[in-house]
């Protein structure tokens, strides 16, 4: 049986005020898809439920500076 992988989730705009939180700490199986992550979500947050017209943003690490 694999073992399952530690994702953090970054929450923002109506996500994180119908959460509460700014992040969340899941355990996802190896090979879960994005969907299998937002699913995994929902599931904890049964609120956190898409209405028409919202927007997603995947939005990959960043950094630098100055």
């Amino acid at each position: 049986m694999a073992v399952a992988i530690a994702v953090r989730v970054r929450l923002f705009a109506r996500l994180r005020e119908q959460a509460g939180l700014e992040t969340e700490a899941l355990e996802v199986a190896p090979g879960s898809t994005l969907a299998d992550v937002y699913e995994s979500l929902r599931r904890k947050h049964s609120a956190l439920e898409p209405d028409q017209g919202d927007e997603v943003a995947f939005i990959p690490p960043v950094s630098g500076g100055c």
